[in-house]
């Protein structure tokens, strides 16, 4: 874990000021949530990020307040994600990469843009129109 951290730590921070969550620790846990499949969306990583407990929140390097190691929330993510260059994201996950196991190696990619929302599918009003009758509608 110190080794995936370490690469963290060598992506400069774009911010002026650091609060709670230093640059690194949010990108950990969303190198860790994409490690154990989950999506990329930033209301998913919150969720990912609120099962950690204090202790692992505190492992990861966020910073305690008001006794507790809180829980980054969703804008948290989109500011990360916004301000994060894509090519150092990468290229600290090629490294990690090579530092993984075979079988856990996965290219680590900001989600698309307009990824916010999944996908829907087919719904219920589509279903119900086609037993409608012909000038019932």
């Amino acid at each position: 874990m110190r080794s995936i951290i370490g690469h963290f730590k060598a992506i400069p921070d774009y911010r002026a000021r650091i609060g709670t969550y230093p640059l690194w620790s949010l990108l950990a846990i969303v190198f860790l949530a994409h490690l154990c499949g989950a999506p990329r969306r930033q209301k998913d990583l919150e969720k990912f990020a609120a099962g950690l407990n204090d202790g692992q929140r505190r492992a990861l390097g966020i910073r305690r307040r008001h006794g507790k190691y809180p829980t980054p929330r969703q804008p948290t993510f989109c500011r990360l994600m916004a301000g994060v260059k894509s090519e150092e994201l990468e290229k600290s996950s090629q490294d990690i990469n090579r530092l993984c196991p075979s079988g856990f190696r996965r290219p680590l990619r900001k989600a698309p843009t307009g990824s916010e929302e999944p996908p829907r599918k087919e719904g219920n009003s589509q279903v119900a129109q086609r037993h409608v009758k012909p000038g019932h509608a």
